[in-house]
């Protein structure tokens, strides 16, 4: 299910309270918080998102109609609240780049296929996008690359 837009200012409150509280393990698995301060506005942000970790580094997507991924066009350090615990990282917005994204943006409408509505995304009975739609996503959606400091 697909939250609508007018509700985040409301659900990701809850979410981020929810992250950093010790009841965090119902929904750790697959979201986690990233703080962060305003490239322009030097203001502290925390924004939560469902990620997808491999070793050392740690994935989400976006669509480009967020307000939040333009601040790491360039690298920036970040603080994740990763399955409770702080973890610093450098996180970096990648675009433009279909071949990188794409497998990505399967891998986690696999894992969570309601995620594939943010992208307008329609899933097959099978769970599985056409083709089109994943040429489409990958050449507009955005990756946030973090990789994380010794942790």
């Amino acid at each position: 299910m697909k939250v609508p837009d007018w509700l985040f200012p409301i659900v990701n409150p809850v979410m981020i309270g929810l992250l950093h509280s010790p009841l965090h393990g119902l929904m750790s698995k697959s979201l986690m918080t990233i703080a962060y301060t305003g490239a322009k506005t030097g203001r502290k942000r925390t924004v939560p998102v469902r990620y997808m970790r491999d070793g050392n580094h740690v994935c989400c997507t976006t669509s480009p109609d967020t307000g939040w991924w333009p601040n790491f066009i360039n690298p920036r350090p970040v603080q994740l609240r990763l399955a409770g615990s702080k973890v610093d990282g450098t996180a970096t917005a990648i675009r433009d780049n279909p071949n990188r994204i794409g497998p990505i943006l399967l891998e986690m409408w696999s894992r969570h296929p309601a995620d594939a509505a943010y992208m307008g995304i329609k899933l097959d009975r099978g769970g599985r996008p056409t083709p089109d739609d994943v040429d489409r996503a990958s050449a507009t959606a955005v990756l946030i690359d973090i990789e994380l400091s010794a942790c």
